[in-house]
C-alpha cells in the first residue's frame, strides 16, 4: 500500500511540472512604442493575432491559459492545422497579420515559470526559440519546421539573468506567470508582396525534441500604416550607453548645483538676518551679501560651463568610439543577447555600482542607466501565503485520488481486536 502510494504521489507531481509547462504566442505584431511597452504588455499596441485565437482564446488578462499552448512532438506542427480558406482562420477583432519586407516583427507571449533567474529558480532550462516561415500562399502545414525557412533564431539562455530568447521578460520577478515576454525579428526582405505566408514561433524546453509551437499567418503588403517598433531585435531600448551614462551625469551635476546654490541662499540668509547694533555693520552685511550673490552666480556659471565642456569632451570621445565598434558591438548583443533590464532609469535615486553587463552586477542586471539594478526580494508574505495555499490544495486533491482509487482495498482490510 506505501509503495504504491508514494509511485502515485511521484507521477502526479511529474504531471503537475507537465502542466505548468507551456508557453505560446498572444500577439503576431506587437508594436514596441516606448520602455513601458517592452516591460508590461499593452493590447492597444497589439496588431496581430496568432492561428484561430478568436475561437475562445481572447482574454483581457494577457497570458491566462485557455488551452492555446501545444506541443507539436509526433503531430502536427500547429495546433490548428491548416485547411480551407485562411480567412477563416481570423476575425476583425482578432486579424490576420500584415508584414512589409523588412518590417522588424515583434512578438509577445508569458514565460509561464519558465525563466532562469535567482529570484525563482537559476536552473530552468532552455534549448532555444527559432521563427520560421513558409512558401507563399500555403494551402496546408508541413510535417515539421525542417523544411521550412529560417528566418531567425534567438539562441538558448543558459544563464541566470540573462533574459535572452524566449526567457527575454524584464519583469519576471515580478510576475513569473503572466510577466511580458517579447522578441523580434526582421520580416525576409525578399518575401512576395500580395503573398500570405505562415509563420511559425518553435521553442526547445527541456531538449531539442520537447517543442512548443503557435502558427499564423502574414500577408505581405507595401505598407501596414501602422507605427513602427523602436526597439532592437532584443527589446534593449533605442537610446545608447553612452547617452544614458552622460544623462545620468547631467542629471547628477544639476543635482550637485542645486544643493549648492541651497546653502549658499541658507548662509545669506542667516548672514542676512543676524542682529547688527550699527547701520554700518547693517551696511557691510548687505555689501557681502551681494559680493557673495555675484560669487555665487560666477561661481556656478563656471562650473557650468566647466561641466558641460567636460561632458562634450567625453560625449566626443564615447561617440568616436562608439562609432568604430558599432557593427561589433550591434552584432555581439544580437548573439549574446546580453540584456539590460531598465527597472529603474533614475541614477539620482540609486546608489550603485556602475556596470557595462549583467555579469558587472551582484544582482545580475545592468540597466541601460548605466548602473546595477538593486537585487529584488521575491518572496515576500502574499507570495509564500499563496505558494502554502497551493501546496495544501495540492495535497487535498491527491489524497482525494488516492482515497477513490484504493477504496474498495480499504473495506478489506480486517478489523482486529
Amino acid at each position: 500500500m506505501n509503495s504504491k502510494f508514494f509511485t502515485l504521489f511521484f507521477l502526479l507531481a511529474i504531471h503537475a511540472s507537465y502542466i505548468l509547462a507551456h508557453s505560446w504566442v498572444a500577439c503576431t505584431d506587437y508594436r514596441i512604442l516606448s520602455d513601458d511597452d517592452g516591460k508590461t504588455f499593452n493590447p492597444a499596441n497589439c496588431y496581430a493575432y496568432a492561428r484561430n485565437w478568436k475561437d475562445g482564446h481572447a482574454t483581457t488578462v494577457f497570458g491566462l491559459d485557455t488551452g492555446y499552448d501545444y506541443r507539436p512532438n509526433n503531430a502536427p506542427l500547429c495546433k490548428y492545422p491548416l485547411s480551407g480558406p485562411i480567412s477563416n482562420y481570423y476575425s476583425d477583432q482578432y486579424p490576420m497579420a500584415q508584414y512589409t519586407p523588412g518590417q522588424r516583427v515583434c512578438l509577445a507571449w508569458p514565460p509561464k515559470n519558465h525563466v532562469t533567474a535567482t529570484c525563482v529558480n537559476p536552473y530552468i532550462p532552455d534549448n532555444g526559440l527559432k521563427i520560421f516561415v513558409s512558401s507563399p500562399n500555403p494551402t496546408s502545414d508541413p510535417a515539421d519546421a525542417s523544411g521550412m525557412r529560417l528566418v531567425k533564431d534567438f539562441g538558448k539562455n543558459t544563464q541566470a539573468d540573462q533574459f535572452i530568447g524566449f526567457q527575454h521578460c524584464p519583469l519576471f520577478c515580478q510576475d513569473n506567470d503572466k510577466a511580458l515576454c517579447t522578441n523580434c525579428f526582421d520580416v525576409p526582405s525578399d518575401l512576395q508582396v500580395g503573398s500570405t505566408y505562415t509563420f511559425v514561433w518553435e521553442w526547445a524546453f527541456n531538449s531539442l525534441t520537447d517543442l512548443y509551437s503557435s502558427c499564423w499567418e502574414a500577408q505581405i503588403v507595401g505598407n501596414n500604416n501602422a507605427p513602427s517598433t523602436t526597439q532592437s531585435n532584443n527589446n534593449a531600448p533605442s537610446t545608447t550607453r553612452s547617452q544614458a551614462q552622460t544623462t545620468a551625469k547631467n542629471c547628477q551635476t544639476t543635482k550637485s548645483q542645486q544643493q549648492t546654490q541651497t546653502t549658499r541662499a541658507q548662509t545669506t540668509q542667516q548672514r542676512t538676518t543676524e542682529a547688527v547694533p550699527s547701520t554700518t555693520r547693517a551696511q557691510t552685511t548687505q555689501q557681502r551679501t551681494t559680493e557673495d550673490n555675484n560669487s555665487e552666480s560666477t561661481t556656478a556659471q563656471d562650473q557650468i560651463d566647466s561641466t558641460t565642456a567636460q561632458d562634450e569632451s567625453q560625449d566626443s570621445t564615447t561617440s568616436q568610439d562608439d562609432n568604430n565598434s558599432e557593427s561589433t558591438t550591434s552584432q555581439a548583443t544580437t548573439d549574446s543577447g546580453i540584456i539590460n533590464v531598465n527597472n529603474n532609469t533614475n541614477p539620482i535615486n540609486q546608489e550603485q555600482q556602475p556596470c557595462n553587463t549583467n555579469k558587472d552586477c551582484s544582482s545580475g542586471v545592468c540597466e541601460i542607466s548605466g548602473f546595477c539594478s538593486p537585487k529584488k526580494q521575491f518572496f515576500t508574505t502574499p507570495i509564500i501565503i499563496a505558494i502554502a495555499l497551493g501546496g495544501t490544495l495540492f495535497v487535498v486533491i491527491t489524497v482525494s485520488i488516492i482515497l477513490i482509487i484504493f477504496r474498495y482495498r480499504l473495506r478489506k482490510i480486517p478489523y482486529v481486536h
